[in-house]
């Protein structure tokens, strides 16, 4: 049985044909939720961060590559104290201080190479994906995990055309890599996330509702006993 995102012991994955397009041969540990950072006027990103399970990732954006690296140093201590891993978002190869590893934007894939990762000996590394060709790329390029977005319509992304249930759940189908559902998820469409196969849920909103908390485990709290938490094993390319 497939261990819930909620549950006290992280998920791993270890698939024996994802590994010959993975930087590393043993099981990975997977972030329970991934957290996104957005220029929110008067977010409080320390609280967010306290709110979230043990075993959580965020991932630190901003437009400005300084103001990024002074969100890592200033919300460094509270994620070490609370066990949750900080990503940055990164746009082409680099190892600042103060992170566990990088998240990298589908238009930025071509700026990195394997040996890049490799070289710099990141804990997690996770890349975004709008389409199976995306998402191919990504998992070429070695990386631990994939964001697929947008599964529905989102506020932050007005203009995106969603993947949609069906079309997100096909491209599950065709890669061997984990995926993290994102964008426009709600508590209404985690069972449906989660019946569609997502390793687990990366946003934004969904983890500032009232429920979401640290102390009673996340999606527990909001009536969500199975969090997306598979871990398949499945093709790079089927076809």
């Amino acid at each position: 049985m497939n261990p819930a995102i909620g549950d006290n012991q992280r998920p791993t994955v270890a698939k024996p044909g994802w590994r010959l397009n993975h930087r590393r041969p043993g099981p990975v540990a997977l972030p329970r939720f991934i957290l996104m950072t957005e220029l929110r006027s008067g977010t409080d990103w320390t609280d967010a961060i306290r709110r979230l399970p043990p075993g959580s990732a965020v991932i630190v954006r901003d437009p400005d590559p300084r103001a990024r690296l002074a969100k890592i140093k200033a919300l460094g201590p509270v994620a070490a104290e609370q066990g949750v891993m900080l990503l940055l978002s990164a746009e082409r190869p680099t190892r600042p201080a103060g992170i566990g590893g990088v998240h990298i934007p589908e238009t930025c894939l071509s700026a990195w190479r394997r040996v890049d990762i490799e070289r710099a000996g990141f804990s997690f590394v996770s890349a975004s994906a709008h389409s199976m060709a995306g998402a191919v790329r990504a998992v070429r390029l070695g990386v631990d995990a994939i964001l697929l977005s947008p599964v529905f319509r989102t506020d932050s992304h007005p203009q995106a055309r969603p993947l949609g249930l069906r079309r997100f759940e096909a491209i599950l189908k065709r890669i061997r890599a984990p995926v993290f559902a994102l964008g426009g998820i709600g508590v209404n469409q985690i069972r449906q996330i989660n019946n569609g196969g997502a390793t687990g849920i990366a946003g934004i909103g969904l983890f500032f509702e009232p429920g979401f908390t640290r102390k009673s485990g996340g999606f527990r709290a909001i009536g969500v006993r199975r969090a997306p938490g598979r871990c398949r094993a499945r093709e790079v390319l089927r076809c």
